[in-house]
């Protein structure tokens, strides 16, 4: 389980950015893991089996006090029932769960988010941005993400904003600045998003920066995080395989994109 454990947390602090995107802040009760970009956790804020599933949040900080930061974008029962969280309030963690993201070997490192995907990528570029030059760059579908852009979080950061409508830094995704700045052969890129963002991504990079440069981490629903109730299964080259414990983070070249 590579130090994956169940805690008890506290919540120290909930941060609203609109009425369906926020950020959570908690403490475990005992000393845990340190997490390493790409990995994450399940949180759940309820008692009981309804909703049965914990919910995969990877962290967007992680403190020295130990705290972990999540954001959090409100899509169903379970999302909606942790953004009613109040200080002190008690939630539940395992984790951290999964492959992380390998240190950094290329001469530049770029960092693309899209959605809540924005949050291993920017605990990437904080973790690693005084080892590597890094670029982090964003995806947001609108005005709703406003709020977030122009918080605390992205300050002191080598940032390019992108939005579908052109309400936040300029119209377009992540792969638009591929298309418009271009990337370098030597290049190391690393993405988290929506599928569709991440199939396209592959047809932006082709013959422009090695295979092996190129990693995303996989958003699925997922049962227990460990890989016991293969719920999580995806399709790669070399089989099937999972993405709470042989991923989340995969080669690009390893996901076999036309089958998802």
């Amino acid at each position: 389980m590579n130090g994956t454990r169940d805690l008890g947390a506290i919540v120290l602090e909930k941060f609203q950015f609109s009425d369906e995107l926020f950020m959570i802040r908690v403490l475990p009760e005992e000393d845990s893991s340190i997490p390493l970009p790409g990995q994450f956790y399940l949180l759940k804020s309820w008692e009981g089996f309804d909703p049965l599933l914990s919910r995969p949040f990877a962290p967007i900080a992680v403190h020295e006090n130990g705290s972990l930061d999540f954001l959090v974008k409100v899509v169903g029962r379970g999302t909606k029932i942790i953004n009613s969280s109040i200080e002190g309030a008690k939630v539940k963690l395992r984790g951290p769960c999964g492959k992380p993201f390998p240190a950094p070997s290329g001469q530049r490192l770029l960092l693309l988010g899209g959605s809540v995907g924005i949050a291993p990528m920017l605990f990437a570029y904080k973790r690693y941005k005084d080892i590597v030059p890094a670029k982090l760059v964003i995806g947001v579908p609108g005005g709703e993400w406003e709020n977030f852009c122009k918080s605390e979080l992205m300050s002191d950061t080598n940032l390019e904003v992108f939005s579908d409508d052109g309400s936040i830094g300029r119209s377009g995704t992540p792969l638009t600045f591929l298309t418009e700045e271009g990337v370098g052969t030597d290049d190391e890129v690393w993405a988290c998003g929506p599928i569709g963002m991440l199939k396209a991504l592959g047809g932006s990079l082709i013959h422009k920066v090695r295979e092996d440069q190129v990693y995303v981490s996989l958003e699925a629903r997922m049962a227990c995080g460990i890989g016991g109730c293969l719920g999580c299964v995806i399709p790669t080259t070399l089989g099937n395989r999972r993405v709470c414990a042989d991923g989340p983070v995969f080669r690009m070249s390893e996901v076999s994109w036309d089958e998802l």
